[in-house]
């Protein structure tokens, strides 16, 4: 499984660097969100809202459909329904369906339609807020939160386990009665054939990428060592926010908070979210096979 996630990491770098997986894929993540990183897991830790911070949000359209073929090691052939293709084995000639075969054995191909970023519109505040809650000792620096999203409507997500790796969909009725399409692999198809694949998957509704920030280590030093945060008694009646600290954070929110590189997300191994793959590859559930 580590395996399998590093390939796709590796493949979704090339278009989404800095943004973090969905793992499994079927996992949803919601802006707002926030998280814990323990050095070997990511764990969920609650949302901004409980801890009392609001935020707007900006949403807006991207790609109709988003495709990634690793260097073209994907072969697709496209059948309509009714249509006559010696290739296919597993489908009926009145069904449209689409196969797909890898010539390398760590090749990936993703399809997604329907994308939407959304994000939390307003950094500056969330900078100045997460600091008030440092000064307050109510938010640990180990925290992440997600403050940036992709979601899509659909997507199909296959990579190879070794070579000859290899499978056909078939699509739900109406999508063959024109021309078939590589973006109607994301939008209805069922896996009926698979063959040496360490990922299929296919599923509606998903967050495949999101962004998380922290709170800037070099940030939390200086405040500590002008401040002495850690001063014994401390938090015993409210202090207020030295409003110096809440003028920085509104002035450049990049002082306070940095984006978490996506090479800081721990491969599945290291978390055990081998065992959240799911019986079948169905709307939703993540299926893992060995070669």
């Amino acid at each position: 499984m580590q395996r399998t996630f590093e390939a796709y990491r590796d493949a979704m770098g090339d278009f989404w660097p800095d943004w973090w997986l969905s793992w499994p894929l079927s996992r949803r993540v919601a802006l707002g969100d926030v998280l814990v990183h323990d050095g070997s897991a990511v764990r969920s830790a609650g949302t901004l809202a409980e801890r009392g911070v609001q935020f707007a949000t900006r949403t807006q359209p991207t790609e109709d459909h988003f495709v990634y073929d690793s260097a073209g090691s994907a072969k697709v052939n496209l059948k309509a329904a009714g249509a006559t293709d010696a290739a296919f084995s597993s489908l009926a000639q009145a069904e449209a369906g689409i196969r797909v075969e890898f010539g390398r054995d760590a090749g990936v191909l993703a399809v997604f339609n329907g994308l939407t970023q959304s994000g939390v519109a307003d950094t500056r505040r969330l900078a100045s807020d997460l600091a008030a809650l440092i000064w307050q000792g109510r938010w640990d620096p180990a925290l992440l939160a997600v403050t940036e999203l992709v979601h899509v409507g659909a997507g199909t997500v296959l990579s190879a386990a070794g070579s000859g790796a290899e499978a056909e969909l078939r699509l739900s009725a109406g999508l063959g009665a024109g021309p078939v399409q590589l973006a109607d692999l994301a939008t209805g198809a069922a896996l009926s054939k698979r063959n040496r694949l360490g990922l299929e998957w296919v599923g509606r509704e998903l967050t495949p990428f999101y962004r998380v920030v922290r709170i800037r280590r070099s940030w939390l030093g200086k405040v500590s060592a002008e401040y002495d945060l850690a001063q014994p008694g401390r938090g015993a009646a409210p202090t207020p926010v030295p409003p110096l600290l809440l003028a920085e954070a509104q002035e450049d929110p990049a002082t306070v908070l940095e984006t978490v590189a996506v090479a800081e997300q721990p491969a599945p191994s290291d978390t055990g979210a081998g065992s959240d793959t799911g019986p079948g590859s169905q709307e939703g559930g993540d299926h893992g096979h060995g070669s």
